[in-house]
């Protein structure tokens, strides 16, 4: 089992206009994470994006996770 954690991601149904442009994924980007995730069996948790990884790489759990809301 694998859970993907996508950070803003640029969908029909949401715009990320308040977010700026480098810190948004295409939708590809983030099936392309999860299938990479797959292939080199990674997990069972995966970051994708690069707020979430700064945020889970420097930050103690806890307090990322508050952070992402």
């Amino acid at each position: 089992m694998l859970a993907l954690c996508p950070d803003v991601t640029a969908t029909e149904a949401q715009t990320a206009g308040d977010v700026p442009s480098w810190l948004v994924q295409t939708p590809d980007e983030v099936a392309a994470r999860a299938l990479r995730a797959v292939r080199d069996r990674e997990g069972p948790t995966v970051v994708s994006g690069r707020r979430n990884a700064v945020l889970t790489g420097l930050l103690p759990r806890r307090t990322a996770v508050s952070l992402l809301g």
